[in-house]
Parts: C-alpha cells; structure tokens; sequence
C-alpha cells in the first residue's frame, strides 16, 4: 500500500506542497485549452496559535 503524503509545517511556509485539486484543475483547463487567469477568494475563520511558527 502507497504511503501518504503528509506536509510538514516548514513545507507548508515555504509553499513546497499544494493540494492536489489545484494540480487537477490546472491539468485539466490546460488540456481542454481554457487555461485563463482566475481569482480566488481566501478567508481565516480563525488565526494559528501563538507557536504555529
């Protein structure tokens, strides 16, 4: 059985991993040739701990 990839947070701050809708997604805009610039609206519901970092 295939391990599971779980991010650590120093791979989380330098931006190392994604989730992998984001890499569907853009897979499959490019290859149905509606690549386009898009928005996406973020919102914080709460912030990390004091020590996150």
């Amino acid at each position: 059985m295939k391990k599971l990839h779980i991010a650590n947070t120093e791979e989380v701050i330098r931006g190392d991993v994604t989730d992998v809708y984001f890499i569907r997604t853009e897979s499959i805009l490019k290859n149905t040739h509606q690549a386009k610039n898009v928005c996406m609206e973020i919102f914080l519901k709460s912030f990390p701990a004091a020590e996150y970092r």
